[in-house]
């Protein structure tokens, strides 16, 4: 999951396995525990965790993302 606005990630799934969501939800609003950064070199997108561990990924639709990123800037 990503958030553009502050380049935060949060993986929800690894080898197939869900995750702990990482998602507070109440009547009123919710929140994320963010663990990551992002950046998207190229075709890969690069996180950085918390930890300090960087891992690169190829193969996510990194076109597709970069344009919803540019629409949602362009509307803000």
């Amino acid at each position: 999951m990503l958030d553009p606005e502050d380049s935060l990630a949060r993986c929800l799934a690894r080898d197939g396995t869900p995750l702990p969501a990482g998602i507070t939800e109440t009547a009123h609003n919710f929140s994320v525990e963010w663990t990551a950064n992002y950046r998207i070199n190229g075709n890969a997108i690069v996180f950085i965790e918390r930890s300090g561990q960087v891992g690169t990924v190829i193969g996510y639709p990194v076109t597709e993302i970069s344009g919803a990123i540019r629409r949602m800037r362009a509307g803000a």
